[in-house]
């Protein structure tokens, strides 16, 4: 099948980020910063969830100190799921017309 179709070979997720941000731009930008967000490392603990306060040397810990691009990403990512969902129906019920009528064949 895959021969015939080469298309339906699986991809890598950022292979897919990626053809989604040429057609609607900042897609890549929103991954890389949930995934930050989401990673156990500086970024996704002590720079999302903290202070510096560079006089003092400081780190003060609060988890309302979320960034308000943080929060568009969040956003961005949902607004992305919304459209994937309608996407998804569509190619499911695609699907299952190629089904029947390669039944019918």
């Amino acid at each position: 099948m895959l021969k015939r179709n080469p298309d339906l070979a699986a991809t890598n997720i950022l292979t897919e980020i990626t053809r989604l941000d040429k057609r609607m731009g900042g897609v890549s930008a929103h991954y890389e910063m949930l995934s930050e967000l989401c990673h156990p490392n500086y970024f996704g603990h002590v720079g999302l969830f903290s202070k510096l306060d560079t006089s003092s040397g400081t780190v003060t810990f609060n988890d309302d100190i979320i960034e308000r691009k943080t929060l568009h990403s969040v956003f961005a990512s949902l607004m992305l799921t919304a459209l994937a969902r309608s996407d998804l129906r569509i190619l499911y019920s695609a699907v299952r017309d190629v089904a029947d009528l390669q039944a019918q064949r």
